[in-house]
């Protein structure tokens, strides 16, 4: 659906997007006037997209190139109680959009040629220079789209005509999840479920099979959840990743026995923590039940908004059981922790326990722009008083970003904090 909220302020020197017709229209005007269409998928809670719309779409170079080769449409994926008619209006084609060209993320750019092929398909925030890049290159006579979902909707077909390939159903399982076919994915699962039972024990020790287990398992009353515990060694070594079977572990566990326990505290009592040991002790090991009972204190904590007591706990388990360093998001949950640190905490041990784990988060190179981590990171130094260090980082960060149009405010930001560390000023 096109929106008009976005666009009413709309480029006069930027991209002009299409407000008047339907999305078969669209196609029949693109085909009469041998012009390509560009669509720009989006939705009302996407950062980026915002981005996009403010400070990359409205330029003039943009604009001269879009509005001379394309007919552009913003198109809403989701729905919201403010949409105006015409955003309702485009409901049923922004649907079909997304279900055809498999949208998953935001923003997500479609060039579509005039005879109605799919060229090009981009995600995420882009600058000038590479979005126009990315245009350009969608126009080119030897541009095809390659669909990695080609073998995904052929299995599926079959799938639907009772040819069940148990070996490619793991897959099939998880593209259906990703694209959020529900119905298609919970008959998948019992499909697959079904036939596993007919294996010997040996012949679920396979990565695709472990993989589906470790996420449909609901209850340690499963049969396959014995392949988790008490011996998971094997599950680990098959999928060459520490900590695969413990992940299951820690979820039934919360699910059965911490959950019902926070359910059943009054407001405003603690949890009986020692209670929750001696249930989970009763059916599992000492080290579950310790961890488990730590791992519940972080989630009460930090539901029940008690901050001390949430960085505490934290920190104790990322000391006590460390996290997944090839996982990245992981990696950016300690950055985000670490801010929280920074603003809630003048504990010394604390600043100086995440400044540590930062290291390795700069070492690991987890995310992009970096200068995110490097800003965190000498902020932290700064609050420890290694003022030479945190100048010397915060400097690096500003200059990472330094030129890069997205990163505009963000760098301004960062300058601003520069100046309060050489002046020696609080930075909050």
């Amino acid at each position: 659906m096109i929106c008009t909220s976005l666009t009413l302020h709309a480029q006069n020197k930027g991209i002009k997007f299409e407000e008047e017709l339907s999305w078969q229209q669209l196609l029949s005007k693109a085909k009469k006037e041998n012009k390509y269409i560009f669509v720009d998928c989006y939705t009302t809670w996407c950062g980026p997209c915002r981005t996009m719309e403010k400070e990359v779409y409205p330029q003039e170079s943009v604009g001269d190139f879009m509005n001379a080769t394309f007919i552009s449409v913003k198109v809403q994926i989701d729905k919201t109680p403010k949409d105006d008619k015409r955003i309702k209006d485009w409901y049923s084609d922004a649907e079909a959009i997304s279900r055809k060209y498999k949208i998953q993320a935001f923003p997500t750019y479609l060039f579509i040629s005039p005879n109605g092929t799919l060229t090009s398909k981009e995600i995420g925030q882009r600058s000038t220079a590479d979005f126009i890049s990315i245009a350009k290159t969608s126009l080119l006579p030897s541009k095809k789209y390659i669909d990695p979902f080609n073998e995904y909707d052929k299995l599926i077909v079959a799938y639907r005509r009772g040819k069940k390939n148990y070996q490619k159903i793991p897959y099939m399982f998880k593209t259906s999840t990703d694209l959020q076919e529900t119905k298609l994915a919970d008959s998948l699962r019992r499909d697959y479920y079904k036939h596993l039972q007919h294996l010997k024990l040996s012949e679920l020790y396979n990565k695709p099979t472990i993989e589906f287990l470790s996420i449909n398992i609901q209850s340690s009353k499963d049969p396959f959840f014995k392949l988790f515990y008490p011996n998971g060694q094997k599950v680990d070594s098959v999928m060459q990743r520490g900590g695969v079977a413990q992940e299951t572990i820690d979820r039934i566990l919360a699910k059965e026995e911490t959950r019902i326990l926070f359910n059943n505290t009054k407001f405003g009592s603690e949890p009986e923590w020692d209670t929750l040991y001696d249930i989970i002790r009763a059916k599992y090991d000492s080290y579950n039940a310790e961890r488990a009972v730590l791992l519940a204190k972080v989630d009460w904590y930090l539901e029940n908004g008690n901050s001390p007591a949430y960085i505490k706990y934290f920190i104790e388990q990322v000391e006590k059981y460390g996290t997944d360093t090839t996982d990245k998001m992981m990696d950016a949950a300690l950055n985000n922790f670490s801010c929280k640190v920074l603003a809630e905490s003048n504990d010394i041990y604390q600043i100086n326990t995440v400044i540590k784990w930062m290291e390795g988060v700069i070492k690991r190179k987890c995310c992009e722009p970096m200068a995110m981590i490097w800003d965190t990171y000498a902020t932290l130094l700064y609050k420890a008083g290694r003022t030479k260090e945190a100048i010397q980082w915060e400097e690096k960060a500003i200059a990472s970003i330094s030129g890069v149009e997205v990163y505009t405010r963000i760098a301004d930001f960062y300058r601003a904090t520069l100046d309060k560390m050489n002046n020696g000023e609080p930075l909050r």
